[in-house]
């Protein structure tokens, strides 16, 4: 990497990971509630994972905005989808 240390990248990796799985448990829960319908507690849980990991995702975009641009292709995620408000 362009004259980053081992730190950095592994900051910039330790955010890549937990956001892919966010992302995976986000997807895994709306399933759940267009099978079984939204409850009070799904809507609150589903709320909370995807600001968590707008926070991550955030954080790497300050730090490194190439590889938060890498980190959305691979997780398969819009920057509008991140970066604006969840109504649900």
């Amino acid at each position: 990497m362009r004259g980053v240390s081992e730190k950095e990248s592994l900051t910039r990796t330790v955010v890549f990971a937990p956001a892919a799985l966010l992302t995976v448990r986000i997807r895994g829960l709306w399933r759940t509630m267009e099978e079984h319908g939204m409850t009070a507690f799904n809507r609150i849980a589903l709320r909370k994972m995807c600001y968590e990991r707008k926070t991550m995702l955030r954080f790497l975009k300050k730090q490194d905005r190439d590889r938060y641009d890498i980190c959305l292709l691979q997780i398969g995620l819009e920057p509008e989808a991140v970066e604006q408000e969840l109504y649900v």
